[in-house]
């Protein structure tokens, strides 16, 4: 069954089920008080529909924290540095991890191992999966806090995340995310009834120090054939506009600002946000018509400490908006100062309002002389993909990720765009936004991708705001080629 229409039996169960996961409250080690983790499942017995040839097999299965909360600061100083990875308690660093346990920053490399026994006692089916100690989280017992902190997923959501430098792990005391997310297993056997057990591997056991009566978890399922097939349900989160990489999870909600009244000034360095270029990505050529043009990727970040807040007020009777950007530390305003326009932008499916001083993306010659521009030169700012929410002033969860910002329609008499600290924004190059290189000669070239490139917004650094991505061209007219070159040896 598709993503989007997985069975919400599951969920209905977990919910059912709360009242007794408190009332049990949560196990305790002897001898041992490190936060951990331990396996819950809500139902000793479930039967999971299958939508087209394989089922999703994910009863409802939970990791909650015990004995406090489960933190892990997964980073790394730079793109040529191994990923460490400490477990964190009360705020501060505890103790360091196995570098070698993560999955890169998608979540921890087969941390469970899941078998599947048919009604004959066989073994249907034997596997391990990775996990991810972020998620739609749900509170299991009154232990912890009312609400849960912790970023909603590892890893990003395009191929930006190659580029990602930091990322925060972690369960809330009292609280449990779902084992395995968007991540189930899969069985395409018959329908029948058969036995699942899902357990923590023992490396983890040992690292994470789990007891063992909480690393396994066993439930009857029952696989059955639904009557309601949707093979072609799309999948949730993908862009509208086609030009937009997926969306995450969207707020309805305008995203926060700051309180109070903003005098017309600019606080020190020490409080404006940081935008950081990354490299190009995903590119390719699209030799379709009569054109030769290059598609790619593109994300420009904030290292913080502060958001990027970007306000924009309407002008009597006209489609643009003057633009202001504004400073604050915490929700104390500080200052604010006008940085430029936003215009109202009906085509390609965008309808929302644009900031034209965000970022430009250009070709560049051997000798670094600009040979074409791309005709994409206004953005509808959103945290799409988090870069690192290790650095100061990160938020872990900004309120509203992707599209779903105030970015605002048609009607708008104002609207705020903010990219958050840790988070990066990305673009897809695709169509009239295209690099044309249908009369450049082959060779050596540099696809630019510029952040603020008129110097109107303030930040702290502006050293970081130009990445280079070497690509060489090569082929015939109607037939040409790229080679991208490796970024400190990621090939994105």
């Amino acid at each position: 069954m598709p993503p989007g229409r997985r069975s919400l039996r599951p969920l209905i169960a977990v919910t059912l089920a709360i009242t007794a996961l408190g009332a049990a409250g949560p196990a305790v080690s002897a001898g041992d008080t490190t936060p951990s983790v331990r396996l819950i499942s809500p139902s000793d017995s479930v039967t999971i529909k299958r939508y087209g040839p394989k089922a999703y097999l994910d009863p409802g299965i939970l990791v909650a924290a015990v004995r406090g909360a489960f933190d892990l600061r997964v980073s790394r100083p730079d793109y040529g540095a191994p990923i460490e990875v400490w477990q964190y308690v009360d705020g501060k660093p505890f103790r360091k991890l196995p570098g070698d346990i993560t999955r890169g920053f998608d979540g921890l490399k087969r941390f469970f191992r899941i078998s599947l026994t048919d009604a004959d006692g066989q073994v249907v089916l034997d596997t391990s999966k990775s996990f991810c100690p972020s998620g739609q989280d749900m509170r299991v017992n009154a232990s912890g806090p009312m609400t849960s902190s912790y970023p909603r997923y590892c890893g990003s959501f395009s191929a930006a995340g190659a580029f990602v430098l930091g990322n925060v792990w972690g369960i809330e005391r009292g609280w449990a995310v779902p084992a395995f997310g968007w991540r189930a297993p899969t069985f395409g056997g018959p329908d029948g009834r058969y036995s699942l057990r899902v357990a923590i591997t023992p490396r983890f056991r040992q690292i994470l120090r789990v007891d063992a009566d909480d690393a396994a978890v066993r439930v009857a399922v029952r696989i059955k054939t639904a009557d309601d097939q949707c093979p072609d349900c799309p999948h949730p989160g993908l862009a509208d506009d086609g030009t937009r990489g997926p969306r995450g999870f969207a707020a309805d909600q305008p995203v926060r600002g700051p309180s109070g009244v903003a005098p017309n000034a600019v606080p020190p360095a020490g409080k404006l946000p940081d935008l950081v270029a990354l490299p190009a990505f995903e590119i390719r050529m699209n030799g379709r018509g009569a054109r030769d043009r290059i598609e790619f990727g593109a994300n420009i970040w904030n290292a913080g400490p502060s958001p990027m807040l970007v306000e924009g007020f309407r002008r009597q009777n006209e489609d643009v908006m003057d633009a202001f950007q504004y400073f604050f530390d915490g929700d104390e305003v500080l200052g604010r100062r006008r940085v430029g326009t936003m215009e109202f932008h009906s085509g390609g499916g965008h309808r929302h309002w644009h900031f034209l001083q965000f970022a430009r993306y250009s070709l560049l010659d051997a000798n670094g002389e600009s040979v074409g521009v791309s005709r994409k030169q206004a953005f509808c700012l959103a945290p799409t993909d988090a870069i690192d929410l290790t650095v100061p002033g990160a938020e872990w969860q900004p309120g509203s990720t992707g599209l779903g910002t105030s970015c605002g329609g048609p009607d708008a008499v104002w609207v705020r765009e903010t990219l958050q600290a840790g988070w990066g924004d990305t673009y897809y190059q695709v169509s009239g936004q295209s690099l044309d290189v249908t009369n450049l000669p082959n060779g050596r070239y540099y696809v630019a991708v510029e952040a603020n490139p008129t110097g109107l917004l303030y930040e702290s650094d502006t050293t970081n705001n130009i990445e280079l991505r070497a690509i060489d061209l090569g082929g015939t007219p109607g037939d040409r080629t790229v080679t991208v070159r490796p970024w400190h040896g990621i090939d994105a």
